[in-house]
């Protein structure tokens, strides 16, 4: 069953598109768009509402916003259409505007994967591939808008779990480079280690150490794939202890080392961008 249609994608860079630009003219959504920031020096305004834009968060924009960007940020993106009444666009209809990931990695990945495939095949497009594709990262939004907004209703209350969650989250992905420990975390938010531990375990299923390994590696990916720095200096940006600590665990979750990983996606499609805000 097909569940959306994808009509673009690509990789923006507000900088080089619009040059000397720090506030872009508002415009009418008249699809789907979702945004996967990379590197990020602004803020999106849905609605008259600003967003401050952070790495690693994704952005979905419905059709019928009203939408305009302020200074610079670069992003990979789909814009797509689905029928109202079908099964995502139900679940997605009262979706968070902004997504915190803890898998941006794996969104990252499906969305170069669709803008590869386009690029390569502009011709001959493979509707079953990208509609696989949508559907894989249809799915994963519903998972993570209901995530979201737990997070959001709750986050208000500190007698739930979600507020620390939430809140020590985004000290991570703020703060991965530097040394972050339970003891960091308990400090700094006024909780037991073991309570830190036992909440982040049951919201997202990862302890903090793993939580802020993904992060890390998330963002190594992402400098194998768009920086020249060495992996050496790569794994010391990302906050890890050695770079032969960086290399094993890199392996360890991905099936093949960082070196082999950059050499194969060499011909990465960050080289592609397309205009759009």
């Amino acid at each position: 069953m097909r569940y959306a249609r994808l009509v673009n994608c690509g990789f923006f860079d507000m900088e080089t598109t619009f040059p000397g630009t720090t506030r872009t003219a508002g415009r009418k959504t008249a699809l789907y768009e979702l945004e996967l920031f990379s590197e990020c020096n602004g803020k999106a305004v849905i609605d008259g509402r600003e967003h401050t834009l952070v790495p690693n968060t994704a952005l979905l924009c419905k059709p019928g916003s009203t939408r305009c960007s302020i200074a610079g940020f670069k992003c990979h993106f789909i814009h797509f259409d689905m029928q109202p009444d079908s099964k995502y666009a139900v679940i997605l209809r009262d979706a968070p505007v902004i997504f915190g990931l803890i898998n941006a990695g794996e969104y990252r990945d499906i969305l170069i994967s669709i803008i590869r495939h386009v690029a390569i095949n502009e011709r001959n497009t493979d509707f079953d591939y990208t509609d696989a594709k949508l559907t894989e990262i249809l799915y994963m939004l519903a998972c993570d808008a209901e995530k979201n907004r737990s997070i959001e209703n709750m986050r208000c209350s500190r007698k739930s779990g979600f507020y620390p969650v939430a809140e020590m989250a985004a000290y991570m992905r703020e703060h991965y480079a530097e040394k972050i420990t339970l003891s960091v975390l308990a400090e700094r938010f006024f909780y037991s280690p073991n309570y830190i531990r036992t909440v982040f375990a049951e919201i997202t299923g990862l302890s903090p150490r793993e939580y802020l390994e993904k992060i890390r590696l998330d963002e190594a990916r992402l400098l194998l794939l768009s920086s020249q720095l060495s992996i050496g200096d790569i794994s010391y940006t990302c906050g890890f202890s050695s770079q032969s600590y960086f290399t094993s665990l890199f392996n360890k979750v991905f099936g093949y080392t960082p070196a082999a990983f950059r050499r194969q996606h060499e011909d990465n499609i960050n080289n592609i961008f397309v205009k759009t805000n």
